[in-house]
């Protein structure tokens, strides 16, 4: 078949019959020959450019991507929480003779924070 011979994304049909929208269908696994998506057959996964998002063999999901992730229930987005967080965390002090003091291991919070902001949109 034609298109799947092909590399463009769009392809001239040999015939003079035109598709409407409403014919199209949608397979999961159908794709080009020439541009394997190189599925995994032990994971459930869905591919978009740098992005997979995977369901394990025990059921645990993953996102993977160069981008950054958002996870919502529409009122609240997870990573942004993680991040109010630990800033929180960061701003504990304990009462010491000489005034309050920062908690001992601050510098680890914020570079944890720093480290869960890259992942926020």
């Amino acid at each position: 078949d034609e298109w799947e011979a092909s590399t463009e994304g769009t392809v001239k049909p040999f015939d003079s019959r035109w598709h409407n929208l409403s014919d199209a269908i949608f397979i999961p696994g159908i794709f080009r020959t020439n541009n394997s998506l190189s599925p995994s057959s032990e994971h459930v996964e869905i591919k978009w450019d740098d992005t997979v998002v995977r369901i394990t063999s025990d059921k645990t999901i993953q996102i993977v991507s160069d981008s950054t992730v958002s996870i919502s229930n529409g009122s609240v987005e997870l990573v942004d929480l993680l991040s109010r967080v630990i800033e929180t965390i960061e701003a504990i002090t304990t009462n010491t003779i000489y005034g309050p003091a920062p908690i001992n291991n601050l510098p680890d919070f914020t570079a944890l924070r720093a480290e869960i902001d890259t992942m926020k949109e």
